[in-house]
């Protein structure tokens, strides 16, 4: 539609010689219309005259080349708002959608599940609306970047891995073997539970969780390094 809008604008502004490279299409606020050129002020600086009386004579034309149009209004020194019509915007969604994001970078962050708590139909929510805003801003031109985080450092990796510790008898991963495979994802949710009370109710507990935190920290900068 933008180029069609384009060369209708040069097609109106036949009688000035208008480039193709002065007309310049912007989309302005929702209240005042689809699409907005300033090409008027343009031409006034370059050939003279008033830019709201060329801005008019722009208006009047494009009305009858363009008769998908619904309204073309000229706004403040020689702007001109034009809005489409209903049919028009119908025939566009099916044919070529707006790309009022083109240009943009943005990154999208949703889900973030927490390794210790069981998923449930709240998690497969933020996912589904996550995802299908994603998908909006990139049919809206955007470069769209999904990110998500699996929370596996932190305070709560601490309180969880302190309570499964006092469970195992120690680093004893031997001892996970006892724990049926099914049964570990509750298993993990109880000890996030009983770590986060201990955290706020023994405040021995907490040192030794804040010590195993630090430890945490380290194990992953190692990591990285190796990375």
């Amino acid at each position: 539609m933008e180029d069609k809008l384009t060369k209708a604008i040069i097609q109106a502004a036949g009688d000035y010689g208008l480039d193709p490279n002065e007309v310049e299409i912007s989309y302005p606020d929702e209240n005042f219309g689809d699409y907005a050129t300033n090409v008027a002020l343009k031409l006034a600086s370059r050939v003279g005259g008033s830019p709201r009386e060329i801005a008019q004579i722009l208006a009047n034309k494009l009305r009858q080349i363009m008769p998908e149009l619904s309204r073309v209004d000229i706004a403040g020194p020689g702007f001109i708002n034009v809005r489409l019509s209903d049919r028009a915007l119908i025939d566009l969604m099916d044919s070529e959608p707006a790309k009022p994001l083109s240009g943009k970078v943005i990154v999208t962050e949703f889900s973030d599940p927490n390794p210790f708590k069981l998923l449930h139909v709240g998690h497969l929510y933020t996912s589904i609306i996550g995802d299908a805003m994603s998908n909006l801003l990139e049919v809206s031109g955007a470069s769209v970047f999904r990110v998500n985080y699996g929370g596996d450092v932190g305070l709560h990796v601490g309180k969880t891995m302190w309570a499964m510790l006092k469970q195992l008898g120690g680093e004893n991963p031997q001892e996970l073997a006892k724990i049926a495979h099914r049964e570990r994802g509750e298993w993990m949710s109880r000890a996030y539970v009983a770590g986060n009370k201990a955290y706020d109710e023994d405040g021995r507990a907490k040192q030794e969780i804040n010590d195993l935190n630090r430890r945490i920290y380290q194990i992953q900068a190692e990591k990285d390094k190796q990375s």
